[in-house]
């Protein structure tokens, strides 16, 4: 069942909130990245601010979920379990009450939960996370290791190494690049490793693609743990 979109109400009820969080700055609360993104099988993809989550929840295509955990004897929300899990649109987030344990954004004429999690109704894929052969990635890669001599580096004592010199035609590329001793990489200076007399542990490979989801390392905030393991 679609809802009616009045416009000109969700874009004053937006218009307050950006003002507001203009006006929250101070607090830092704007950018904090505390949602978690799914896809329509609710499947974790990424993560936002409480800015970007504003923005994107006012579109039709996006829900906010609404946690609802089970209560302890003494009132207290239980967090370990999961009462009931509402996908919630717009006109009806704004309408929701502020709970204890909520973040808010507050306008000159109402406060608003701040959404910890949001869905798209259209996207179904999971979006796969490719890396680019960077410095840090190198070593990332190669664990630290000198693909020389196989010893453990601290990050003062490597370089990352051109197997074909760039002088002489070496791209940036991962199977061209490896980390490896500064002094390794200095007497070896513009020759091939046959040339310099070395030999590597291993073949250098790309990194291999993640998932989105499985960049998504911290939980920020409590909710998130009903979707992250």
């Amino acid at each position: 069942m679609y809802l009616k979109i009045n416009l000109s109400k969700f874009q004053k009820n937006l218009d307050l909130i950006k003002k507001s969080l203009i006006l929250s700055k101070e607090m830092g609360i704007e950018d904090k990245i505390i949602c978690l993104c799914l896809n329509k099988r609710w499947q974790p993809i990424g993560v936002k601010s409480v800015r970007d989550a504003f923005s994107e929840l006012v579109h039709p295509n996006c829900v906010a979920l609404n946690i609802v955990y089970k209560k302890n004897e003494d009132g207290s929300s239980n967090f370990s379990e999961v009462e009931d899990i509402q996908a919630v649109k717009w006109s009806e987030w704004i309408e929701l009450p502020v709970r204890e344990c909520d973040l808010e954004i507050r306008t000159s004429k109402m406060s608003i939960r701040v959404p910890t999690i949001i869905a798209s109704s259209k996207y179904s894929e999971i979006p796969v996370k490719t890396f680019r052969p960077t410095k840090n990635n190198i070593w990332i890669r190669d664990q630290g290791i000198c693909q020389f001599t196989g010893r453990k580096l601290k990050k003062e004592e490597a370089n990352t190494d051109h197997l074909i010199p760039k002088s002489r035609g070496g791209l940036n590329t991962w199977e061209n690049m490896v980390l490896c001793h500064k002094d390794i990489n200095s007497k070896k200076a513009n020759k091939t490793p046959e040339e310099a007399g070395l030999k590597l542990i291993r073949k250098p490979k790309p990194m291999s693609p993640r998932l989105a989801s499985d960049s998504i390392e911290f939980k920020n905030h409590i909710d998130w743990s009903v979707f992250l393991k």
